[in-house]
C-alpha cells in the first residue's frame, strides 16, 4: 500500500472515530450522575416524619417515635420497617441518570402532573427533619428499564433516577398486619370455647403426627381438612384492622375463647368477638416457655385486631362439623 493510501485510510478512520465520539455526546446529552439528595445520609438521624399524599386519598403519615416508626393514620400502630427501610436507602443513593421533559403538558403521561390533579397526578413525598428545611419530591411513574421518574415540586424538569421508589397506596401497605407467626409443626393442641357451650380440643401427641385428632370425637373418623384448619389458623396469624382497645366496645360475650399451646411449653389466650358482623379478636395472656420458647408475638399489647370472616369460620367448627361424612352409596 503506498503512503498517500495509507494516510488516507487513516484520515477515514480518525474521521469516523470523531462522528463516533459526536454521537456519542450527543446521546449522552441528557444524562447525569448527580446525586438526588446529596446531604439526606447526613440528615437522616432527624427524620422524624414521612408523608405520602396524592389528590383527593387519604394521606399516609409515618412518624418516629422511639425508634420505630408508627402509622398515624391507625393511632399511631407500628409500621413495617422493611419498606420504609427500602425507599429510605434508595432515596438517599438515588442518581439522576437522564434529564426527561420539561414542558408541563407531558407531566400527566408520566404520572408527574401536580398532586391534586384529575388525571396523571403525581405522589408526594414529604420529608421533615427536626434540623433543617423539609424534603419535598414528586414521584412519577416507573421508568422504562428501571429506575423512577420524579421532578422537584415547582421545578419542571422531569427526571429519570436510578433507583425506584416504591410508595404505599393505602395505609395497609406500610402496615405490619402480623399478629404471630408459629410453625403448624409446634402446635401441640387448641382448645376452642363456643358460645353454645361446646369445648372442642384439636390436638396431637407429636410434631411428626401429620393429623390432629379431636379430645371429644375419640375415635370417630374425622375431616381432617377441617379439623387441621383450625390450629392452621395460628401458622401465619394477620389482620385486616386495627383500633385501641380503648376505642372499641366489644359485645358483653365472646362468641369463642381459645387456648394455644406448642409442644415447647407456651400457650397462649384469647378471644373472638362479633362487631357489625365483622370478628373482631382480643388476646389474652401469653406464657412463654423457660427454655427454647416458639410463640412470640409481633403485634405489641392493648390492640383489637379485625380478623377476615374465613379465619373466623376456621376457628368456630361445631363438633359434628368436624366428623367425615358418610359417602353416598353408589347409585
Amino acid at each position: 500500500m503506498g503512503h498517500r493510501n495509507l494516510w488516507a485510510l487513516l484520515a477515514a478512520t480518525l474521521l469516523m472515530l470523531v462522528v463516533i465520539a459526536l454521537q456519542r455526546d450527543d446521546e449522552g446529552a441528557g444524562l447525569s450522575s448527580e446525586v438526588l439528595f446529596s446531604d439526606l445520609k447526613l440528615r437522616g438521624p432527624s427524620l422524624t416524619r414521612i408523608t405520602v399524599s396524592r389528590g383527593e386519598a387519604p394521606k399516609i403519615e409515618l412518624r418516629l417515635s422511639h425508634g420505630q416508626w408508627m402509622l398515624t393514620s391507625e393511632h399511631g400502630y407500628p409500621a413495617d420497617t422493611l419498606p420504609v427501610t427500602e425507599l429510605l436507602r434508595n432515596l438517599g443513593e438515588a442518581k439522576k441518570l437522564e434529564a426527561k421533559t420539561a414542558s408541563p403538558e407531558f407531566h400527566a403521561r408520566l404520572g408527574l402532573a401536580e398532586p391534586d390533579s384529575a388525571e396523571g397526578a403525581a405522589t408526594l413525598l414529604t420529608l421533615k427533619f427536626t434540623k433543617g428545611k423539609t424534603l419535598k419530591l414528586l414521584v412519577g411513574n416507573a421508568g422504562q428499564s428501571g429506575g423512577q421518574l420524579v421532578r422537584m415540586p415547582g421545578d419542571n424538569q422531569v427526571w429519570l433516577i436510578d433507583k425506584p421508589l416504591l410508595l404505599p397506596s393505602t395505609d395497609m401497605d406500610w402496615l405490619n398486619n402480623e399478629i404471630l407467626n408459629l410453625p403448624l409443626d409446634r402446635i401441640q393442641s387448641l382448645t376452642v370455647k363456643r358460645a353454645d357451650g361446646q369445648t372442642i380440643t384439636v390436638q396431637r401427641d407429636s410434631a411428626e403426627q401429620i393429623n390432629f385428632a379431636v379430645a371429644e370425637l375419640k375415635d370417630a373418623t374425622l375431616d381432617n381438612r377441617l379439623v387441621n384448619g383450625m390450629p392452621n389458623a395460628f401458622s401465619v396469624l394477620s389482620f385486616n384492622e386495627v383500633v385501641p382497645r380503648e376505642q372499641l366496645t366489644l359485645p358483653g360475650k365472646p362468641k369463642l375463647s381459645f387456648t394455644l399451646k406448642t409442644f415447647a411449653g407456651d400457650s397462649l389466650t384469647g378471644e373472638l368477638f362479633e362487631q357489625a358482623e365483622q370478628p373482631w379478636l382480643r388476646l389474652g395472656e401469653l406464657k412463654t416457655a423457660k427454655e427454647g420458647s416458639v410463640l412470640k408475638l409481633t403485634a405489641p399489647e392493648g390492640w383489637l385486631f379485625r380478623l377476615q370472616p374465613y379465619q373466623y369460620q376456621a376457628l368456630n367448627q361445631p363438633l359434628s362439623a368436624l366428623k367425615a361424612k358418610a359417602a353416598e352409596p353408589a347409585q
